[in-house]
């Protein structure tokens, strides 16, 4: 690559420059880092390379002035809040430029309504990650370039990790995966659910207040996602049983999609679940239904219909979600200023936090009442290895970007992808040093 475009450099982009060196990737690349805000300890990360620092805002009406230098040596690294997503993606196949983000949000033109006040798709229809990951793929769908959305942890690495987990429960069955088809093999070993479990409990040193967002991620993108209706892929067993007690919204750009929506913010409904702490033991917890895009593409990605049968079943997939508890306080302090975006915000880097790590998995439920998972642990110790200024959140999102980066320099025409279409073992490869533990154990 001749130029690296980063629109949007806070805590992801910026461990992301930092594993950049680790790799010692694109020592004679230019990099176009565009980020409105002050981005402390930059000079020292990119010392000898070849930068510039742009601090504006991308927007519909300056974001082709600067990316006019965008062509088909590039790669443009979307780690932006508030920056439409599918107006970069569009771009990307006009220039025939390589392209990467961790979420594909629309937030800039968001039009909020109410969770009670919502009776009908068409209310959100245009502003949620169902509706961005369909136009996504109308728009870049059918070109070569090897393009990623939504590919950073979760959504990300996550899905590799459940797509490796049925693998390895699949041998304790003496099942193996057939010509690729993990959606055959779920069916076969009776996979009816998937919570993707985050378990935060690193402990800091800055506090929360009134007006700041801490967080060890974005603080705008939390409190964005946070307050989105809650989003969930039901398995046709669980949507009989929950169309009982909710009234599920399903989305009408697609006919045959497990996908529904129900009308309450994903931080104001709880459900418990099962994670592993910094031993790699499972322990039981409660987490917020956070509405992210895995749920969606793993949802479609082992969706199965058994010969002669007339309709399709697919995994229930949700997030289960229990940040940092600053991050806790901040969603408290976010929710009594009426779900309006807190004033400041700050992303913690490894300095800022005392101990801790962060554990997420992918927790497969089976018919036969058995729980598999597969989980990253990644600590602050973790960080401490590679010498980095970030956290261990920051790390794992940055570890996962880089591995789809170099694969797209080894495959440059894999077209478009979520993050199920890229092989496994070689993401593993090339992103797995940088996790802290990989476990995947019967639990």
């Amino acid at each position: 690559m001749k130029k690296l475009f980063f629109v949007g450099c806070g805590g992801v982009g910026f461990c992301l420059l930092e594993v950049i060196r680790l790799e010692k990737l694109f020592k004679t690349s230019k990099f176009v880092i565009i980020e409105p805000r002050d981005i402390p300890d930059l000079d020292y990360v990119m010392r000898d390379t070849d930068y510039v620092h742009v601090q504006e805002f991308v927007s519909v009406k300056n974001y082709r002035s600067l990316l006019k230098e965008l062509d088909h040596e590039s790669f443009l690294v979307n780690v932006s809040v508030n920056v439409d997503s599918i107006m970069l993606l569009k771009l990307c196949v006009e220039k025939n430029a390589h392209y990467i983000d961790t979420s594909i949000e629309q937030y800039h033109n968001y039009i909020r309504v109410k969770p009670e006040e919502i009776e009908r798709y068409a209310q959100f229809k245009k502003n949620n990650l169902f509706h961005q990951n369909h136009l996504a793929f109308k728009v870049a769908g059918k070109s070569k370039k090897t393009r990623f959305v939504s590919s950073g942890e979760n959504p990300g690495f996550v899905s590799q990790y459940a797509k490796r987990a049925l693998i390895e429960y699949g041998k304790t069955k003496g099942r193996r995966l057939e010509n690729g088809n993990y959606a055959k093999l779920g069916y076969e070993l009776g996979l009816k659910e998937i919570q993707v479990v985050e378990y935060d409990n690193q402990k800091l040193k800055v506090k929360a207040t009134p007006e700041k967002f801490v967080n060890t991620w974005s603080g705008i993108g939390f409190q964005d996602e946070a307050s989105d209706l809650v989003m969930l892929s039901l398995n046709n067993d669980h949507k009989s049983d929950m169309e009982k007690e909710f009234k599920l919204i399903k989305p009408t750009e697609v006919k045959d999609t497990h996908v529904r929506f129900i009308s309450e913010r994903g931080m104001n409904m709880m459900r418990e679940s099962v994670c592993l702490n910094g031993r790699g033991e499972p322990f039981k917890y409660k987490g917020m239904l956070i509405p992210h895009a895995e749920i969606i593409t793993l949802s479609d990605f082992f969706k199965y219909k058994p010969p002669g049968s007339k309709k399709s079943d697919a995994p229930t997939v949700m997030y289960v979600y229990h940040p940092c508890d600053e991050a806790m306080k901040s969603l408290e302090n976010f929710r009594d200023n009426g779900y309006k975006v807190l004033s400041d915000y700050q992303v913690v880097r490894r300095k800022d936090v005392i101990s801790g790590c962060d554990s997420i998995g992918a927790l497969l439920v089976f018919e036969n009442g058995e729980k598999f998972i597969g989980s990253t642990i990644c600590s602050v110790e973790d960080c401490d290895k590679f010498g980095l200024l970030s956290g261990p959140t920051c790390l794992q999102v940055a570890a996962y970007m880089i591995g789809c980066i170099r694969f797209a320099m080894k495959h440059k025409n894999y077209g478009l992808n979520n993050s199920e279409t890229i092989p496994h073992k070689e993401l593993f490869k090339y992103s797995e040093k940088y996790m802290g533990k990989s476990i995947f154990k019967k639990i």
